[in-house]
């Protein structure tokens, strides 16, 4: 089946692809399994399988499942109270002996479970595409962050950001862009995004 779908599809002069992801659940005979029941391990196989892929359902993916939904439930918890934060790693200039900007890490501060990091949530945010909401809140904590830093001459320290490569597929983000630098009046020169 998975060689039949990789197998492109010519319409007129164009060509398609399909992909397929395939989910299996196995009635033995065994156990009195009902249809739903079936269904539900073949849904939970396929949200595990990857495209052009397939998955056999067994016991640890429920597992598997309860865990991403807790995580789930932390993540967002996270974002209404606002326990996402930017933690800032300095460029260091070694001949001025003087910092020449920042990047800004993300992190989730759970008043519940303490400090988390990015290798525990960011696959699960860009599975879900919660990561869009979420970095417009640390870019506009960053901004405000950046305009409290400003020395008397209004200098600031550029700052560094990382960014999902789903933000780019958001088509309202150049417009919170340039809101969020007006309102903080960040000088775009100082700000740098990495993907």
């Amino acid at each position: 089946i998975i060689e039949f779908f990789n197998t492109p599809i010519k319409i007129e002069k164009d060509f398609f692809k399909e992909n397929i992801k395939i989910g299996i659940s196995c009635y033995t005979g065994i156990n009195k399994l009902e249809f739903n029941e079936l269904y539900n391990e073949t849904e939970i196989a396929i949200r595990f399988s990857k495209f052009d892929t397939f998955v056999i359902y067994n016991d640890s993916l429920l597992e598997q499942l309860n865990q991403e939904i807790n995580f789930n439930s932390i993540i967002f918890d996270g974002y209404k109270n606002k326990e996402f934060t930017a933690y800032y790693q300095p460029y260091y200039n070694t001949r001025s002996k003087k910092i020449c900007g920042m990047e800004a890490l993300m992190r989730l501060e759970s008043a519940k479970y303490g400090l988390i990091f990015p290798g525990s949530f960011i696959p699960l945010l860009e599975k879900n595409f919660f990561i869009i909401k979420v970095e417009k809140q640390i870019i506009e904590l960053i901004f405000k962050n950046m305009n409290n830093w400003k020395g008397k001459e209004g200098k600031v320290i550029p700052v560094s950001i990382n960014l999902s490569s789903l933000q780019f597929k958001n088509i309202e983000f150049l417009d919170f862009l340039k809101e969020k630098i007006s309102k903080y009046n960040i000088n775009p020169k100082d700000i740098t995004f990495e993907i």
